[in-house]
């Protein structure tokens, strides 16, 4: 019986009769709400209500004011157990910087998407490396990144709500947010009860009527619908926002409780993992002689039913997912193979004979695809097709100097170079480089076997539009029939220029478009 008692009373201690619910206590309440305010407010006007342009450049330029609220500006008690502002850092504010101007000064939809996962990714890694120390190249932080980026706008919606809640413990800063919530309360019902009263007056007095219908009118100059929608959507994704700012501050971690199996340990044994790179290689070899004798030369004979044309300007898509692929099997093998010994000098001699191998299909690639172009024209996917054989050239380099120096960070490298190729791909504006040469070439006279597709060029953007528009008298003094298309044209500029969300849809390209047009 007493130990009955014994173990009933232990419950009772360790169960609450009333449990309450965990408010987060922060040092500094103020500074999340705020961060909280500015995105809530950052997402509805410059994100949802914006078609891309200047709006788009203001959201993702936020972050770095909410940064600042966040870690540079917060209390010291937050501080002290965060990483210290380094140059890692100012090149990821760079790189934001970067990546969130090409909305206002460019018009490409698909970079556009490209930059928005670029800045997810950087954002993230910038508020990250704050809170979680460690290095970028490891599993750990890839993982937690990732999660992190998908879950953080839910994983505090609790603690969000619980942070306006009221309890009669809270005291005098309870009182005071009852007093504002009853406050807005009695303002709405109030509002409620004017209103039908109101409506009853105006039908039994015509002059009192007109009074309200003028009121009515001078509230809809003021668009006052959609002032109460933006402040809904407003209130609707400051919880999120809250939420996101919240995982920050309380430092929450999502791989603190994962048992990640490798913590740098190298997992793939030596000798299959040589054996698999001695087939790849005896294959990619064979391809190498192929790609020396019949293209890179040029002047030994093909086989019968074969024409040189159509041998040299096929297959660089395939070629060029062949490279990714091999970009993948080294990077796995200089990342989880042993290169102690005799074995591993064998693995690494096998890996750099991949990458050089693997080198010729790039380059074979890369000339396919310009002796296409050259016949055929630039399109935007040729042209990223030509990037992407750069940044695979890029990593060849990479993994070559992991093999012999194994301070490279794999992972932060491969990143690195994607990210400044992208930014560089924005600022060569691809749709007016891929409009500008097919026109000079077609003046030229270099583009022989199809005619101009000006109809794709105008479809692409009006980074493209505007490079058609320059070049609309020597297009007709080429050739004539491209008279009536570039009316057309003419004609439906008005339709991509119109400014439909205002100021916040401002951009340059579109811009210069529009005053082209007018002039």
């Amino acid at each position: 019986m007493e130990r009955v008692n014994r173990v009933i009373n232990e419950t009772k201690k360790s169960t609450p009769a009333t449990a309450k619910p965990v408010i987060p206590k922060l040092p500094n309440m103020r500074l999340a709400l705020l961060a909280a305010i500015l995105l809530a407010v950052g997402s509805v006007e410059f994100f949802f209500f914006s078609a891309g342009g200047l709006g788009w450049t203001i959201f993702w330029l936020l972050f770095l004011p909410i940064y600042a609220l966040i870690f540079l500006l917060k209390d010291k008690k937050l501080a002290k157990d965060s990483k210290k502002f380094a140059p890692l850092d100012v090149v990821s504010i760079i790189l934001i910087v970067l990546l969130s101007l090409p909305f206002m000064l460019y018009n490409n939809p698909v970079l556009w998407f490209l930059n928005t996962l670029s800045l997810m990714a950087l954002v993230s890694t910038l508020y990250l490396r704050q809170i979680f120390s460690e290095r970028l190249d490891s599993l750990r932080f890839i993982v937690e990144l990732t999660l992190g980026t998908l879950a953080r706008p839910f994983a505090k919606l609790r603690e969000a709500f619980l942070t306006f809640s009221i309890s009669k413990s809270d005291n005098a800063k309870s009182r005071r947010r009852n007093l504002i919530i009853k406050t807005v309360w009695s303002v709405v019902a109030a509002s409620v009860i004017v209103a039908i009263l109101a409506t009853l007056l105006a039908a039994s007095d015509l002059v009192f009527a007109e009074m309200l219908g003028r009121i009515g009118e001078w509230f809809n100059s003021l668009n006052l619908g959609d002032f109460i929608w933006h402040i809904f959507l407003m209130l609707l994704v400051f919880p999120f926002c809250l939420s996101f700012i919240l995982t920050y501050i309380l430092k929450t971690k999502y791989t603190s409780s994962l048992e990640l199996e490798y913590a740098g340990k190298k997992v793939l044994p030596t000798l299959p993992v040589a054996i698999v790179l001695s087939f790849i290689n005896l294959l990619y070899l064979v391809f190498a002689i192929i790609q020396f004798k019949f293209l890179f030369s040029g002047g030994t004979q093909l086989p019968d039913g074969i024409t040189y044309a159509d041998y040299a300007r096929a297959g660089f898509f395939q070629l060029s997912a062949i490279s990714i692929i091999n970009v993948i099997i080294v990077a796995i093998t200089v990342k989880f193979s042993e290169r102690n010994g005799r074995a591993g000098t064998l693995l690494r001699i096998l890996s750099v004979a991949l990458v050089a191998l693997a080198a010729v299909q790039v380059a074979s690639s890369w000339l396919r695809m310009s002796l296409y172009v050259q016949v055929y024209g630039l399109s935007q996917l040729r042209l990223f097709v030509f990037t992407a054989l750069i940044v695979i050239a890029a990593i060849f380099v990479v993994l070559i100097l992991r093999e012999f120096i194994k301070k490279v960070p794999l992972f932060t490298s491969i990143a690195a170079i994607i990210l400044f190729v992208l930014v560089g791909l924005n600022y060569i504006v691809p749709d007016a480089k891929v409009a500008q040469y097919n026109i000079n070439h077609y003046l030229s006279g270099d583009i022989k076997n199809n005619d101009l597709d000006l109809d794709y060029l105008w479809d692409l953007s009006n980074d493209s539009r505007f490079v058609i528009m320059q070049n609309r008298d020597q297009l007709i003094g080429k050739n004539p029939k491209f008279e009536s298309s570039l009316a057309d044209f003419s004609n439906r500029v008005h339709f991509y220029t119109d400014g439909r969300g205002g100021w916040k849809d401002f951009n340059v390209m579109t811009e210069k478009l529009r005053q082209y047009q007018d002039d």
